[in-house]
């Protein structure tokens, strides 16, 4: 099945056309997509990342690990853009874009 939706830019419906299926997605993709102020999750390291986006422009890094089944917040940082966010979180001491390739998308447990 074809993915449906619309997103206005087919570099972006080509994205998420990916992502859906389970296929690879490049960084300066995940980037576009984050345009969308979607919610994303991704797995690094036994950890969730989860991108989130407020009412009043903030965007919110939480990072959760799980313990028997139940998710534990370790810690939630936020910016005031996704260029921020891009520029400046850091897991273990990296940009996500230094790690994109030992990234892997998840929808949240």
């Amino acid at each position: 099945m074809k993915f449906k939706h619309n997103y206005g830019s087919e570099l972006l419906n080509n994205a998420y056309e990916k992502f859906f299926k389970g296929e690879y997605v490049t960084y300066e993709e995940f980037v576009i997509m984050l345009s969308t102020n979607d919610e994303l999750y991704f797995m690094y390291d036994e950890k969730e990342y989860q991108v989130e986006h407020t009412d009043n422009s903030i965007v919110h890094m939480c990072v959760s690990r799980y313990e028997n089944n139940k998710v534990i917040l370790e810690r939630s940082e936020k910016f005031n853009s996704i260029i921020e966010l891009l520029d400046n979180f850091k897991i273990e001491g990296k940009s996500i874009h230094e790690i994109w390739e030992n990234i892997h998308f998840t929808k949240s447990k």
